[in-house]
């Protein structure tokens, strides 16, 4: 592999982590991108274990130059973190006259593009969030300048990731209240089995919400990120 990448003068990365092993294609990734994410607001809240599982569906991506990535008005179905080249990011507005650019704002190595898209899964509710008939529409062109290469994260990846990782994101007083939430639920079930079967009554609801609270507890702390862990500058 090594001697059919020194034959080609032109090595993008999309092509590269295609030929390594999986674990080995997350790995790269995870080492290039988990930093930038903790970077992005709206992502920085978020534990490191889901972070990781985001850097390991990320997908490699190339385009020449002066090529439209996304138009204005197209839906977003991706958010492009930039690792090499230089990207245009601009609006137009509609006169008498024609349509005309109003400004223009450079992207390069450690931005992205895609904010709207990260706006509409944080304000959504789980079912219109899960929903991807319907997706929110870019505001701005995105135009390579140069050759660009990028890591995409697709809608429908970071939905699946923070749809089924929703405990995560609680805090102990959440989780307290989501455990007692299960807790009840699971009582009136048994309660239910019990009274059918008498020989099997179940367990005491102080004891099953003592157990659920602590497993509950403890998964929070084991995947809050190390006192010492900092964010990486763009």
């Amino acid at each position: 592999m090594t001697q059919r990448f020194k034959e080609d003068e032109d090595v993008y990365l999309e092509n590269f982590l295609l030929n390594l092993p999986g674990q080995l294609q997350n790995e790269v990734k995870q080492h290039i991108c988990l930093e930038r994410l903790k970077d992005v607001e709206v992502l920085r809240d978020l534990n490191e274990h889901i972070l990781v599982r985001i850097c390991h569906t990320l997908k490699p991506v190339f385009y020449n130059e002066h090529n439209y990535i996304v138009r204005e008005g197209d839906p977003i179905d991706a958010i492009f973190f930039i690792t090499e080249g230089i990207a245009w990011t601009y609006t137009t507005s509609n006169k008498d006259e024609g349509t005309v650019p109003t400004y223009a704002e450079r992207l390069v190595e450690g931005q992205f593009f895609g904010g709207e898209l990260l706006e509409w899964v944080q304000k959504s509710t789980d079912t219109s969030r899960n929903d991807l008939s319907k997706l929110p529409v870019s505001s701005k062109n995105l135009k390579t300048h140069t050759k660009v290469e990028a890591f995409a994260l697709m809608a429908y990846d970071l939905v699946n990731i923070l749809s089924n990782s929703k405990l995560w994101k609680l805090d102990p007083e959440q989780l307290d209240s989501a455990a007692a939430s299960i807790v009840q639920r699971a009582w009136r079930n048994r309660q239910g089995s019990a009274s059918r079967d008498p020989q099997n009554p179940g367990v005491a609801p102080d004891a099953l919400e003592s157990k659920t609270a602590s497993i509950f507890q403890e998964a929070w702390r084991r995947n809050q990120p190390k006192k010492d862990d900092s964010v990486g500058a763009s």
